[in-house]
């Protein structure tokens, strides 16, 4: 687990240490990986380095990885045992790309740095994440998110949904690269919330995590909600602490 305050300290440091990689602002930044604490601390890093997150779904095939590749020309991709088969065999769409291990993050866990920010100018609508559709429809296509509107988005629900964001707790089980995992990651520490990450989703362990964890925020596609509702203990389980 981490605090706010090692969170903060970590993912400063590593930031530091990818500017000393030579990431700049507006770079685009590809990782494949399951969903862990690390990859969260990255997803920060890459954020206070003014860099773009263009993740890619682990469970994707090389010619999808590839695709995205093509498309997003990421300057750095880091993977982990998970997702490194695929970004090593895909590697070649992406040239310019130094390929780093995500054991990169947990070298930095304990490592006071200086504030990235003296050395990092970022605009409020400089583009942060680009988010991959499904592609259910035809070739997947890049939803940009800027600073400017990841706060926006976390401003509206708030106040949409005050109730959800008093001391919440979110149970997060979808990938990361997805907007399902992305977003929320973002969204619920925001309020000051505790986020719950589950390296990937298993209906049963997510309906336990639930009840174990008193978690007040779920949210995902509704096929993942569906398989809770399917799980067994589903119909019996206390689930009061659920906000509407």
């Amino acid at each position: 687990q981490i605090n706010f305050r090692e969170l903060r300290q970590w993912s400063n440091a590593l930031a530091n240490e990818l500017v000393d990689r030579g990431m700049k602002v507006g770079d685009r930044v590809s990782v494949l990986g399951a969903n862990s604490i690390p990859y969260a601390v990255l997803a920060h890093a890459v954020m206070r380095a003014g860099a773009i997150l263009c993740s890619v779904n682990p469970r994707s095939t090389t010619r999808e990885v590839i695709y995205f590749f093509e498309k997003y020309e990421p300057t750095f991709i880091v993977c982990d045992e998970v997702g490194g088969t695929a970004a090593k065999e895909a590697l070649a769409s992406a040239p310019n790309a130094a390929l780093l291990s995500m054991d990169i993050v947990n070298e930095f866990r304990n490592t006071e740095a200086a504030p990235v920010s003296d050395r990092v100018s970022i605009n409020p609508d400089d583009i942060l994440v680009i988010i991959g559709t499904s592609g259910s429809t035809g070739h997947p296509k890049g939803v940009m998110w800027s600073h400017r509107t990841i706060t926006y988005y976390m401003m509206e629900f708030g106040l949409a949904e005050p109730q959800a964001t008093d001391h919440p707790k979110m149970l997060l089980f979808a990938p990361l690269a997805v907007s399902a995992g992305y977003l929320l990651l973002m969204q619920w520490p925001g309020y000051g919330g505790t986020a719950y990450i589950a390296g990937a989703f298993n209906p049963q362990q997510a309906l336990q995590d639930i009840i174990d964890h008193r978690i007040t925020a779920v949210m995902g596609v509704p096929v993942f909600l569906e398989g809770i509702a399917s799980a067994p203990g589903f119909p019996e389980a206390d689930l009061s602490h659920v906000q509407d």
